[in-house]
C-alpha cells in the first residue's frame, strides 16, 4: 500500500497536469459549442434578410403597376432594416395594400402580372416560413446550450445571451 501512495506521490504533478489539462479541454469544447451555435444563429438570420430583400424587392416591383389602377403613385419603396420582424410587417402591410386595390380593380386582379405577383408572393411566404422555422430551431439550440450549467456561468462571464426569436407576426 505504501508503494501505491508513494508511487502517486512521486506523480502528483503528472497527474495534477493531467487533470488541469482535461478540465481546460472542457472549457475550450464549451466555448467552441458556443461559436459553433452562435455561427449557426447569424447563417439562419442571415438567409431571413436574403428572402425578406426578395419579397421587398417583388412588392417594389410590383407597386408601378398598381399604381396604374389606383390613379395615384403611393411611391412606396421598401428597405429591409436590421429589424427582421419589423421589415417583415411592413412587408405584410404592402401586400395587404396590393390586395385591397385588387379587390377594388377586377380588371388588376386578372392582369397576368398580378397573377405572377401573387405567385412570387406565395413562394416567398413559403420560403419565409421555412427560414423562420430553421432559424428558430437554431436559437432555441443555442438559448438551451448556453442557459445549461455549468456553461450558463462561463456564457455569462464571456458576455452570450440568450437570442430572440424571429416572430411571424
Amino acid at each position: 500500500m505504501d508503494t501505491i501512495i508513494d508511487f502517486l506521490w512521486d506523480w502528483k504533478w503528472l497527474i495534477i497536469l493531467i487533470i488541469i489539462g482535461n478540465q481546460l479541454k472542457k472549457l475550450w469544447n464549451m466555448y467552441n459549442g458556443i461559436q459553433e451555435l452562435l455561427q449557426g444563429v447569424n447563417e439562419a438570420k442571415s438567409n431571413i434578410a436574403v428572402i425578406l430583400n426578395q419579397k421587398v424587392e417583388i412588392i417594389n416591383k410590383f407597386y408601378a403597376v398598381v399604381s396604374q389602377y389606383d390613379g395615384y403613385e403611393k411611391n412606396i419603396q421598401l428597405q429591409v432594416s436590421g429589424d427582421y420582424a419589423q421589415s417583415a410587417k411592413e412587408a405584410s402591410k404592402a401586400v395587404a395594400y396590393i390586395h385591397g386595390v385588387a379587390m377594388a380593380y377586377p380588371e388588376l386582379k386578372s392582369d397576368k402580372n398580378y397573377k405572377m405577383f401573387l405567385d412570387q408572393i406565395t413562394s416567398n411566404e413559403r420560403a419565409l416560413t421555412e427560414r423562420r422555422e430553421i432559424f428558430n430551431n437554431i436559437v432555441k439550440s443555442y438559448n438551451v446550450y448556453i442557459t445549461k450549467l455549468p456553461i450558463c456561468f462561463l456564457a455569462k462571464a464571456w458576455g452570450y445571451t440568450t437570442k430572440e426569436y424571429f416572430e411571424s407576426n
